[in-house]
């Protein structure tokens, strides 16, 4: 269908007479998808994919060119998911070349998705295009640099977080992510190599990270923390039950319970 399609032009450099690498060619494919996979999630407010996409057409004429149409995964979802997904994916691109802007409820992690779209462009990747049924967006230098001015820069603010630390990479970085029970899903934190032996020693514990956090100006919570320190807190299973409390203060007052409130009140 039409209306769900999206067709994408990739160009390769003249060393190659035009041709594009496959590598080239399979991770331009999959900043695509990255891009609809956010779109969508906008869409639907979920973060279960509904929507699959097949290859309907594929050209190798230069420039290379190929078809996307999106499809729902099951027979019982709504196929206008799919038409709203592709016109929102499509509507975010002219909001961008046109207006410099994006609708609000556009957030990082959509525009960071979309901003990937011209990362390829370099001495393998000349040209890239993506186009529905009647517009080509350029997806240029001039659109990147548009999306990167919408992030914006990072605001600074010393403080903490908390939440379950259940990934970490160490391969050349430092760092490590949280998932808080409140706020933003998830936390990207760089630590010191100092910190290593005590990071990995949190994984998969509840932690509270102290240090610069990191905000857009467009997002209500953090995306990342410049972590300086980080303190492992107990499980649900350490602390301490309201039974185990009882007469802890015992002998206390020699007022009764009645008498203790009245006088709480009082005071």
């Amino acid at each position: 269908m039409a209306g769900q399609n999206i067709t994408i032009q990739l160009e390769g450099s003249k060393d190659d007479n035009g041709h594009v690498r496959l590598n080239e060619l399979i991770q331009q494919l999959q900043f695509v998808r990255s891009a609809l996979k956010q779109t969508e999630r906008l869409v639907t407010r979920k973060d279960e994919n509904l929507l699959y996409y097949k290859v309907v057409d594929l050209s190798h004429d230069s420039p290379v060119t190929v078809v996307l149409e999106a499809t729902p995964i099951k027979e019982e979802i709504k196929k206008g998911i799919a038409t709203r997904t592709v016109n929102n994916f499509f509507r975010n691109l002219n909001w961008i070349q046109k207006r410099s802007q994006v609708p609000y409820r556009v957030d990082l992690p959509a525009l960071e998705a979309y901003r990937d779209l011209g990362s390829l462009l370099d001495k393998n990747v000349t040209n890239i295009k993506i186009i529905n049924s009647h517009r080509v967006f350029d997806i240029n230098e001039s659109f990147t640099e548009k999306v990167v001015d919408i992030i914006g820069p990072d605001e600074i603010i010393e403080g903490s977080m908390s939440g379950m630390l259940e990934w970490l990479n160490l391969h050349n970085t430092n760092t490590f992510h949280i998932y808080p029970e409140v706020g933003p899903k998830k936390l990207n934190c760089n630590f010191h190599k100092e910190l290593r032996p005590f990071v990995i020693s949190a994984i998969d514990r509840h932690v509270r990270v102290y240090g610069e956090l990191r905000y857009k100006k467009r997002e209500k919570f953090p995306y990342a923390v410049n972590v300086k320190e980080i303190e492992i807190l107990p499980d649900d299973s350490e602390l301490p039950t309201l039974a185990s409390l009882r007469g802890i203060a015992a002998n206390q007052t020699d007022m009764d319970a009645n008498g203790l409130v009245r006088w709480l009140r009082d005071g």
